[in-house]
């Protein structure tokens, strides 16, 4: 019996793709190449085979000749199918590595507390096999930041950060990473706007932003507790 299945080019063009250069993250991919197939309706198939008949259109390059080079009909489920493509281009040594640098993560110079959690999160993400638990990663964050940061979220916390349970603790990093973003955005405004004749007083202005922000922190997180 012969299955016809007409795919348009509108639905391939708009499917991630993947050629195993320096810039791709398997896992990044097949979340986003499983978002996209999700909107996909092919007659007489299933969610399987949606993907199945769809990944040959999004591999490029070396990863479109490695899938050419399997076994013919060696894949018949997506869990096979992402199983190969990991082992293949996530292998055990890109997992070391990328724990490596977890575990050695730290704030850059300049860079706020927001823009240094962000990035470790997606760092998280590029492995999501890491295997760390909760609380290690709590403390690495803790561990990786530069002295004055430390000191603040110390501050915020009375000293007890890490009196706090793995759960309490993430939710208060996440907030302050938040809250922090948001002082950010409000203070550029305030440089923005700020004029010669009042320059001080906008100074000000922004450090009481600031203390309004860390208050505020403190406050909705002794609240919850």
């Amino acid at each position: 019996m012969g299955n016809h299945f007409e795919i348009r080019s509108s639905q391939i063009n708009i499917l991630p793709k993947f050629g195993n250069f320096s810039h791709d993250e398997p896992y990044s991919f097949l979340t986003k190449f499983e978002y996209a197939c999700a909107t996909f309706k092919l007659q007489q198939l299933c969610e399987d085979g949606i993907k199945l008949r769809l990944i040959p259109f999004a591999l490029t390059d070396s990863a479109e000749k490695w899938f050419r080079s399997l076994p013919p009909n060696s894949i018949k489920k997506w869990d096979e199918f992402t199983a190969v493509f990991l082992k293949k281009f996530y292998p055990p040594e890109k997992t070391a590595r990328v724990r490596n640098e977890i575990t050695n993560f730290h704030q850059k110079g300049g860079e706020s507390f927001w823009q240094y959690f962000e990035r470790f999160k997606e760092l998280l993400l590029s492995c999501p096999h890491h295997g760390y638990e909760t609380w290690s990663l709590c403390q690495t964050v803790y561990d990786g930041l530069d002295n004055s940061t430390r000191q603040m979220l110390e501050s915020m916390c009375q000293g007890n950060f890490l009196k706090q349970t793995d759960v309490e603790a993430w939710e208060f990093l996440d907030e302050l990473a938040e809250k922090s973003k948001q002082w950010e955005r409000t203070n550029e405004k305030s440089l923005y706007s700020r004029s010669s004749s009042n320059s001080v007083e906008s100074s000000s202005s922004s450090s009481n932003t600031l203390v309004d922000v860390i208050l505020n922190v403190v406050r909705t997180h002794t609240q919850s507790n």
